[in-house]
């Protein structure tokens, strides 16, 4: 990624007093470059947050293998470049959320956890709900995983995190989210 950088000085490049405008969008570049991650900088099992859009709150997800870990509905909702992910906590009707998240919506989970842990706009999500996903996925990545979810069984009714709420209409989202329990599948 370039920045685009305006010469406003007539001397031959000489950026007298511009120099502050040089660094700061050569800041601005690695920054954003920093923080914008694609589906191939993560493999299955990573623990992530996962955003469906600019406008919705990043939640724990886990990196899945459709073929092997996503319901029918999920393999059929498939979007070419993105990543499959099953999301940490249960919907409102007790099953897991599922979504093909693209390139610059997925971050590393431990790295990413101040930022995002603290969020308020949960997009009609309680905060109960959101803190209980987080404590999942930190007891996923410290090996303390689901033996239902393991074994492509889902078994645990617990109260639901409103994903399905949060992600409104297709039209605002930015990816494709299926819900299905995986005993659907």
């Amino acid at each position: 990624m370039k920045g685009i950088l305006v010469n406003h000085g007539g001397s031959g490049g000489n950026m007298n007093g511009h120099a502050g405008l040089k660094k700061s969008v050569k800041e601005k570049v690695v920054e954003k470059k920093a923080d914008f991650y694609e589906p191939c900088d993560f493999v299955m099992g990573d623990i992530v947050w996962a955003k469906c859009g600019k406008n919705f709150p990043a939640w724990p997800a886990i990196v899945i293998d459709p073929l092997w870990q996503a319901p029918e509905a999920v393999l059929r909702a498939c979007v070419p470049g993105t990543l499959c992910v099953m999301f940490y906590g249960y919907s409102r009707s007790g099953q897991r959320d599922y979504a093909w998240i693209k390139a610059g919506m997925v971050f590393p989970f431990h790295e990413y956890m101040g930022r995002f842990q603290g969020q308020t706009k949960l997009y009609g999500s309680k905060p109960s709900d959101f803190h209980l996903a987080i404590e999942e996925a930190i007891l996923a990545e410290n090996g303390y995983a689901d033996s239902a979810m393991e074994a492509g069984q889902e078994t645990l009714p617990v109260t639901n995190h409103g994903s399905a709420e949060a992600t409104g209409s297709n039209q605002e989202s930015e990816c494709t989210i299926q819900q299905a329990s995986l005993n659907s599948a």
